[in-house]
């Protein structure tokens, strides 16, 4: 396993399922219960193509999720420590694991009719799955906003003080959350619950991404977070032929070291990307001098660690939780 600073994820996960043989518009954590030996041989590609880490399907292993697709909410934990387990026993000590959270597709009030401690059980219950299942981490990912996010790394944090986590927010054009957050607001928030790594998945693609996490990297790297890319491989293309997704493994790859200036440390692929996008990410990584890393982040001239103190004090987020 890859020991420097830089580690490579995996790439996505539906569509190369539906490439696998997937229907589309189905539950894909039934898909995975009931075939569950497609989603290994995906997974060992993207191991053999040099993921450090790979996540668990578990998703949409929520309970809201869960029971839109026909499942009892009784059944929910069972169904998400039996897909993390599903990875732990197929990367067997080849790759670290790490369990997948994602937005339950409830809409936080005012935008929709969820509470907050709602959602907070929520992620909860899936955290306390995922861990009970043995994963090497949790990631928290394509997160919609600020308060989506806070929630998700309290509900985590409810559960254990110490598992390593990572939170990615997916992001417009213009480099904010879909509820019109900037991610400077978001990581100094985040950083009061001890995260491992922030960043974006998703989104349009590696240009987007990058334009994203620019203005971050400042603030990052003065916390000592690393920063994710996880982008799209473009957007996709409905044609004859079916869906396809337009960058190729090298054009991912050419992003890459632009990625390392600006203090990202963790780098995989999110809807489109391949096992042959991971390896292509790899060797580009392979070639790379560690010291740059962060070499090209913005200049941060305040003290984030002062920012997130004064939001407990003026308990913009609760002073007396522990996180």
């Amino acid at each position: 396993m890859k020991t420097g600073k830089i580690k490579i994820l995996d790439g996505a996960t539906g569509t190369m399922l539906n490439k696998m043989g997937m229907p589309k518009d189905i539950c894909t954590e039934r898909f995975v219960l009931e075939n569950p030996d497609v989603f290994r041989r995906l997974q060992s590609d993207y191991i053999e193509a040099g993921s450090d880490a790979v996540l668990a399907p578990t998703f949409g292993a929520n309970i809201p999720s869960l029971t839109r697709h026909g499942f009892s909410k009784d059944d929910a934990d069972e169904i998400c420590s039996n897909l993390a387990r599903i990875s732990l026993d197929n990367a067997a000590g080849k790759a670290l694991v790490g369990g997948d959270i994602s937005p339950t597709g409830k809409l936080l009030k005012p935008y929709g009719n969820a509470e907050p401690d709602e959602v907070f059980d929520v992620y909860k219950t899936q955290a306390q799955s995922c861990v009970k299942a043995g994963v090497d981490f949790i990631i928290a990912e394509t997160m919609i906003s600020a308060a989506e996010a806070v929630i998700a790394a309290r509900a985590v944090r409810a559960v254990s003080s110490d598992i390593p986590l990572l939170i990615s927010l997916t992001v417009n054009e213009n480099g904010r959350t879909m509820s019109g957050d900037s991610l400077e607001a978001v990581l100094i928030i985040l950083s009061q619950y001890n995260i491992q790594g922030f960043g974006c998945n998703c989104s349009r693609g590696p240009d987007v991404v990058y334009n994203a996490l620019l203005p971050v990297s400042g603030i990052a790297k003065k916390l000592g977070i690393p920063l994710i890319a996880k982008p799209n491989a473009g957007l996709p293309i409905e044609d004859e032929n079916g869906t396809h997704f337009p960058l190729t493994p090298e054009d991912m790859a050419a992003y890459v070291e632009k990625f390392v200036r600006i203090g990202v440390g963790y780098l995989g692929g999110c809807c489109g990307t391949t096992p042959e996008h991971i390896r292509a990410i790899k060797n580009a990584v392979e070639k790379l001098d560690e010291s740059i890393i962060g070499c090209d982040a913005v200049s941060c001239d305040f003290e984030p660690k002062q920012a997130a103190a004064n939001l407990r004090k003026y308990a913009v987020i609760d002073p007396d939780a522990e996180y």
